[in-house]
């Protein structure tokens, strides 16, 4: 019932035949069908908004059936970013799962553990991404990685390692003026000379 009211504020929409549609995805006379994979991702972030958990969780095993890494991930990352972080870490979990090298499905998860405040979880996740990681082939979403390695160290009072990583992501992805800021702040709670540091940042920061 939550679906379906989600759905009619759109039924002025011409395409909104196609999109109740999908309400039935994942009912047993839909299977066989070459879209079952795209409408079940679609019905899953539909659940998500709804509140519909327990639903949410049969699509994704629906989807994990059809090894539908693809479009768990894109649920996943639409559910994240609406904060639907709950649904978005089963299905995030389950793309990993599927394909564990696929480094778009590794950093939004990643991000929602940080998110989740399950630090610990974050970082044993994008280490082991990272072992995998071919940066070269991934350099944004490698750096991304060390981002995110980066905030669950910093977050975990391992200030030393939240540098090394924001150090390595800058170094895979020049043009990230964030991450510069973020490496700025942190090696000024370094213990040491941060003022040198913070020259070099500073001295980056116009070259670029």
């Amino acid at each position: 019932a939550g679906a379906l009211a989600a759905y009619r504020q759109s039924a002025t929409l011409p395409q909104s035949a196609a999109r109740l549609a999908i309400l039935t995805a994942d009912t047993p006379d839909a299977s066989g069908r070459p879209d079952d994979a795209a409408a079940l991702g679609e019905l899953l972030t539909l659940c998500g908004y709804a509140g519909d958990d327990a639903r949410a969780s049969r699509v994704v095993a629906k989807l994990v059936a059809l090894a539908a890494a693809p479009a768990l991930t894109e649920a996943g990352g639409t559910l994240a970013r609406n904060g639907h972080l709950g649904v978005a870490r089963e299905a995030l979990e389950a793309a990993v799962a599927l394909a564990p090298d696929a480094l778009r499905a590794q950093v939004a998860l990643v991000t929602v553990l940080n998110d989740l405040r399950c630090f610990g979880e974050a970082r044993r996740r994008a280490d082991a991404a990272l072992a995998r990681a071919d940066a070269a082939a991934d350099a944004d979403n490698t750096a991304r990685l060390w981002v995110g390695t980066a905030d669950a160290a910093k977050e975990l009072g391992d200030q030393p390692a939240a540098v090394a990583a924001l150090q390595r992501a800058l170094a895979l992805a020049p043009a990230r003026l964030d991450v510069l800021g973020s490496l700025q702040q942190l090696q000024l709670c370094l213990p040491g000379e941060p003022a040198g540091d913070y020259a070099s940042a500073l001295a980056y920061g116009e070259a670029v």
